[in-house]
């Protein structure tokens, strides 16, 4: 029995084998449905990746510490406060993942993938330093 969009979109904030279970069908079956329907790739990983960067923005934005990552590149007002950067940045990751929700096959923005990218430098420093 073939799925609409809609009825799979409700399952993206699962692991494609949890929706398959919770749909009551086969993995294979499941893939051939989001292939029907216009689902090239489960988006699964990308919806985690911006809730974590959603939380994490705060520790981000506070500590710095990736050279690669201009705060330009990111905001574009240069000027702002950094309050307003954190406001701006958060409703850019927000309205990114309402796209992403609406359309699985978006590719993530340029400085949405350098964000997430310095965000996990930065967890791996912070580690880092942790454990010595």
């Amino acid at each position: 029995m073939p799925y609409d969009k809609d009825t799979i979109s409700k399952y993206f904030h699962m692991t494609i084998k949890q929706a398959a279970k919770e749909l009551n069908v086969g993995l294979s079956t499941l893939k051939y449905n989001c292939r029907y329907v216009g689902i090239n790739r489960w988006p699964y990983r990308k919806l985690k990746s911006l809730k974590t960067l959603i939380n994490d923005y705060q520790f981000l934005l506070s500590n710095v510490s990736c050279n690669n990552l201009d705060r330009n590149d990111v905001v574009g007002n240069g000027g702002a406060q950094l309050e307003d950067d954190r406001q701006e940045i958060i409703k850019m990751l927000k309205e990114e993942k309402r796209l992403l929700e609406n359309n699985p096959n978006v590719q993530l923005a340029r400085t949405t993938k350098r964000l997430i990218a310095c965000n996990f430098k930065s967890k791996y420093q912070k580690m880092k330093t942790m454990c010595f």
